[in-house]
């Protein structure tokens, strides 16, 4: 029997008029035990979480409760979850400590020192899915909110993309993407999303989903805490006790900027904050912290988030599917708005692989709440190489090969994307002085340019 087959047999089971009376066979208490392959976990987990929704929807009270996590919380209770091996090491392979992967986390940071950097990951994430709007919302916490992490400010990150239950699944694991193999994407679901702890130490996933695209309801929503079972369990229990809260929480915000009805995709980020370095066990270290002004108490964190978009504005031309992107201050007494979009009509780049040579040609501009609009006009050519040398290259046992993770779940080990594109964009804005700036980019612009990148004034004589 198949998840979905599962989730309608237990959803008629539970919602039975004579198991919500307790009338059982023989009028013991009624108890339904329903047994499942080992291989099957990742979707059971899924189908729960969407059974857990659809009663509630019907007005029916009830508690989801992991058995697994409270057993895991009652054995770090009492100090139990260390290994009694000499080596530490356990009868069947490695350990897997928090500590591990927060280690690993930092070295994904390096070089992670500016809000463009956050900008350009998420950026590239909403355009893989084919998201057209992405929206940086800066909101203030709510005091009274049930879980420590919305009590004081968090940065939204909403985008209208085709978001999977495999690309969750992907964002779980610290080392496999899934988009490895998809020539078409830019990154790898899950490797480049770790950025956002630049700016905290934990984070939200909501999602209004789709459920022809496998998904069992309507909402789906995970708490990331990359030392969960270790320090703030503290936050692990408000969130299983009240993820609807979140839910909720993050669903309102949403609401105030959406501009359709497609399903959604929104990151909440609980800015790194003084009220976050404590817990029942004393301080912790944080994960990233390149100065000593914190984000959630940064007040120009608008500001720079504004000033990352219009510093990479003019290089957003070679995006095929974006149209918006809008950076959304709501933490000052007046709110602030950055908004780059595209005109209509522009022509865009296609994807990598679907055209040798392409011509692009079009209209942008950035306008701010306060401040000076800008129009850019852009025109280029992007394009793939035919060419033999680049194939032989890419098919040579050297080429690097990447793990994905597949939608039913298994991996599988493949030639690592790199398909040898090329495009040269030329991006204008009016202005009295002449000047060219070029720089290399990969997808945009890389952090550290080449020797020799050079910015040029130029005398334009009529």
């Amino acid at each position: 029997m198949n998840t979905n087959e599962l989730s309608e047999r237990l959803f008629k089971t539970l919602g039975h008029p004579n198991f919500l009376s307790m009338k059982g066979l023989a009028n013991e208490v009624p108890i339904f035990i329903q047994t499942y392959e080992p291989a099957q976990e990742d979707g059971i987990r899924r189908m729960v979480d969407g059974l857990v929704g659809r009663l509630r929807n019907t007005g029916i009270t009830l508690t989801s409760l992991d058995l697994f996590s409270l057993v895991l919380e009652e054995l770090e209770e009492h100090d139990m979850t260390h290994d009694e091996s000499p080596d530490g090491a356990g009868d069947y392979g490695y350990h897997h400590p928090p500590a591990g992967d927060i280690d690993e986390i930092r070295e994904l940071l390096r070089g992670y020192g500016s809000e463009e950097s956050l900008l350009k990951e998420l950026i590239q994430n909403a355009e893989d899915s084919e998201a057209s709007r992405l929206v940086f919302m800066l909101v203030p916490g709510d005091p009274a909110s049930p879980h420590p992490l919305l009590r004081t400010a968090g940065l939204c990150v909403m985008n209208d993309g085709v978001f999977l239950p495999e690309h969750l699944e992907a964002m779980s694991r610290l080392r496999i993407g899934t988009k490895g193999k998809d020539a078409r994407a830019i990154g790898r679901f899950g490797k480049g999303l770790k950025c956002v702890y630049s700016v905290c130490e934990a984070f939200f996933v909501v999602a209004a989903t789709d459920p022809s695209l496998g998904w069992p309801g309507k909402t789906k929503s995970r708490f990331f805490n990359p030392r969960s079972g270790w320090r703030h369990q503290d936050w692990d229990s408000a969130y299983r006790g009240s993820p609807e809260a979140v839910v909720s929480h993050v669903t309102k915000e949403v609401n105030k900027v959406r501009k359709n009805d497609k399903p959604w995709l929104a990151f909440w980020l609980p800015l790194r904050h003084p009220d976050h370095q404590t817990d029942s066990k004393g301080k912790i270290d944080w994960i990233h912290s390149t100065s000593n002004l914190l984000p959630g108490v940064n007040p120009k964190l608008g500001h720079d988030l504004a000033e990352g978009l219009a510093s990479i504005a003019p290089s957003l031309a070679i995006l095929r599917n974006l149209i918006e992107i809008v950076v959304d201050d709501q933490l000052g007494s007046a709110p602030l708005c950055t908004t780059w979009s595209v005109g209509t009509g522009s022509l865009r780049a296609s994807a990598p692989g679907d055209s040798e040579a392409q011509l692009l040609h079009g209209q942008m501009s950035l306008l701010a709440t306060h401040g000076a609009n800008t129009d850019f006009s852009y025109s280029g050519f992007v394009g793939t190489l035919r060419d033999s040398r680049a194939i032989q290259i890419k098919q040579s046992d050297d080429w690097p090969s990447t793990v994905s993770i597949d939608p039913d779940g298994s991996s599988s080990d493949d030639k690592t994307k790199g398909e040898a594109h090329f495009g040269a964009i030329f991006s204008g804005m009016p202005s009295k002085a002449g000047k060219l700036r070029i720089k290399w980019a990969v997808f945009l612009p890389v952090g550290d340019q080449p020797v020799g990148t050079r910015e040029c004034q130029l005398q334009l004589v009529a």
